[in-house]
């Protein structure tokens, strides 16, 4: 522990009269000092020790800590020391010792220092885990105390860990067991106080994956040999690449489909694992393949196939995919089908072990024919009308193109469904051709017969009509042989050219006349409406028998429907209600007639369109 020694003279004057004078004065004494660390960083154990006072005397003594004043401390020692314990670590400065009974005092000292005792860790060391993954590592820490306690801070990875407590041996080492591979951070703590950090790694063990493989190829199967060159590893894996897997150390694997298998070998080390990849490629040397000349086809056409684009092929095997075959090593057979559809041709090859290959085609052999929906139809002239049609052929023959003849009556001749237009009433006929491209190159021809009907045109149609409401209209059409008017409803006849309507509602009347032949039609519209007369409420009446404004009622009462009619006099009796529209009050209540005045009245009312109205006010009575 660091001491400080000092002397302060107090009085040179004293002290040289002091042989003089035959006594010691102790005001003269001269007064040593010294500084007592603390015993670890953080207590409150240091102290400052004056030597030279006088025994059971009391002294106070005033000082500043660290800048700060304090308050005074009054000690009686019971030596010639005087002691400032209790002390943390700090600077004491402007140190004054008095002693009122003798009438002395000393100072001021300092600055005086009492230090917290240094922690520093000087050196590391470690020992690698000895199996990957595991917590067999160690970390040693030098420099530290003997055999004190430490609080040892771990970051590990950049994560703090939990702390943990270590003593120093005699020789300052702490010993870290039970540690992992990584990046390691310590600091340890005494206290208050922390060391230096010391950073630190601890590796795994290396261990290096590698294999190498050998192939035996076979007709029913591919042998494949693995040879494990791994180093430092305590075990294996191996995925074939077909959900299989081994954990042999070099095994050896059969292969039963050709293919390109991902092999992975897994080596492992304690908990930690390692994987290398090897792409497996294993393709027989005999392989089948086949052209055809054309693989779509229409009906009755002969299809040619070519098999010597198959590789060490020795041999040909053939099946056609409707029952036939041809086992006569032909590479280029001919073949003839009878029915349209979608056939599978198969060329099967063996090579000279033999090991056998097989591949197929589809071949297509398309129907193809048309159906017109007017065959000898009819058609009204000035009338375009669309000749349509249905062909049969599948939509995988490709585009269709099409050729009509003659041209005459027609907007195209190379469109599958023209339009035909008719001047005069005559028979038409035209024959169309169908043709298709590669691969197919079908061909078909049809003819559509069309007749051109008298054409229907109306006249003198009924204009639109607006009609009260419940009242009736003559309806009008001429130009046709047969008529028939849309909606039925509200007429007396719809079948004729001239009904008579009586629409609840406005109604729009569709009209259509056909010809004789009732093959062409011409149509027209008539709207009917009706409207509503706005109803009128009068403000007064005179119930004087004059046959003139003699009843209080509705005005203009016609579609409407009155729900409440109440007339009410000056206290709120009711005086009269009625909902019929054809009534009104005349100005009497129970047979007695009523005396000049105001009355109040509400009435409501509803429209055919289900909307109401609601009229409240005055209405005055006059005699």
């Amino acid at each position: 522990m660091k001491q400080i020694l000092r002397t302060v003279v107090v009085s040179t004057l004293l002290i040289a009269l002091l042989p003089f004078i035959g006594l010691a004065t102790p005001c003269a004494t001269s007064l040593l000092y010294k500084a007592e660390n603390t015993t670890d960083c953080g207590l409150s154990d240091g102290s400052i020790i004056f030597s030279g006072v006088v025994a059971s005397n009391t002294y106070t003594v005033d000082y500043l800590y660290n800048g700060l004043p304090q308050p005074t401390l009054t000690i009686t020692p019971t030596t010639t020391d005087l002691i400032m314990s209790g002390l943390p670590a700090g600077d004491y400065e402007n140190i004054v010792i008095n002693n009122t009974s003798l009438g002395c005092n000393w100072g001021p000292f300092g600055t005086i220092t009492v230090n917290d005792p240094i922690v520093l860790i000087d050196s590391v060391s470690s020992i690698d885990p000895a199996t990957c993954g595991t917590n067999t590592g160690s970390i040693f820490l030098y420099g530290l105390r003997p055999n004190t306690t430490y609080t040892i801070n771990i970051t590990l990875n950049g994560n703090p860990q939990t702390p943990v407590t270590g003593i120093a041996n005699g020789s300052g080492m702490i010993a870290l067991g039970s540690m992992t591979s990584g990046a390691y951070d310590i600091t340890v703590s005494s206290g208050t106080c922390t060391s230096n950090s010391v950073n630190i790694n601890l590796y795994d063990p290396e261990f290096l994956p590698a294999f190498d493989y050998e192939i035996h190829l076979g007709c029913s199967g591919d042998s494949v040999f693995f040879q494990n060159q791994s180093e430092n590893a305590s075990s294996y894996t191996w995925d074939f690449g077909d959900n299989t897997s081994s954990t042999d150390l070099s095994p050896g694997h059969l292969y039963t489909t050709q293919g390109v298998y991902t092999v992975v070998l897994h080596v492992f080390n304690g908990s930690c694992e390692r994987t290398i990849t090897h792409e497996v490629t294993l393709v027989h040397p005999v392989i089948s393949a086949f052209n055809i000349t054309r693989d779509s086809i229409c009906e009755r056409q002969e299809a040619m196939f070519d098999g010597t684009p198959s590789i060490n092929a020795y041999t040909y095997s053939w099946d056609f995919g409707d029952g036939k075959t041809d086992e006569s090593n032909n590479p280029h057979p001919k073949h003839f089908y009878k029915e349209p559809g979608a056939y599978t041709v198969t060329l099967t090859v063996k090579d000279f072990v033999p090991c056998p290959n097989s591949s197929s085609q589809i071949i297509t052999v398309a129907p193809f024919s048309m159906i017109f929906d007017h065959q000898d139809t009819s058609v009204c002239i000035y009338e375009p009308m669309k000749i349509t049609g249905m062909n049969t052929a599948p939509s995988y023959v490709g585009a269709i193109n099409y050729t009509w003849s003659p041209a005459a009556g027609l907007d195209s001749t190379n469109v599958q469904e023209p339009y035909f237009y008719a001047a005069d009433t005559q028979s038409h006929l035209y024959i169309v051709t169908a043709t298709t491209g590669a691969p197919f190159n079908c061909m078909l021809t049809d003819s559509v017969r069309i007749f051109a009907q008298p054409h229907v045109r109306l006249v003198n149609v009924t204009g639109d009509r607006v009609i009260n409401y419940g009242g009736t209209t003559h309806l009008n059409a001429d130009g046709g042989y047969y008529y028939s008017w849309i909606p039925t409803s509200g007429l007396d006849n719809p079948n004729i050219k001239d009904p008579i309507a009586s629409p609840g509602e406005p109604t729009i009347y569709t009209v259509y006349a056909m010809n004789q032949y009732g093959g062409c039609r011409d149509s027209a519209t008539v709207k009917v409406d009706y409207v509503n007369d706005q109803e009128f409420v009068p403000t007064a009446f005179t119930p004087n028998g004059d046959g003139k404004n003699d009843v209080f009622k509705l005005v203009n009462m016609r579609s409407q429907r009155l729900l409440q009619f109440r007339v009410y006099d000056r206290w709120g009796n009711l005086v009269f209600q009625t909902t019929d529209a054809n009534q009104g009050w005349d100005g009497t209540y129970n047979g007695n007639v009523m005396d000049s005045g105001v009355f109040s009245y509400i009435i409501q009312v509803a429209f055919p369109d289900g909307s109401q109205k609601t009229y409240r006010g005055d209405v005055t009575l006059l005699r």
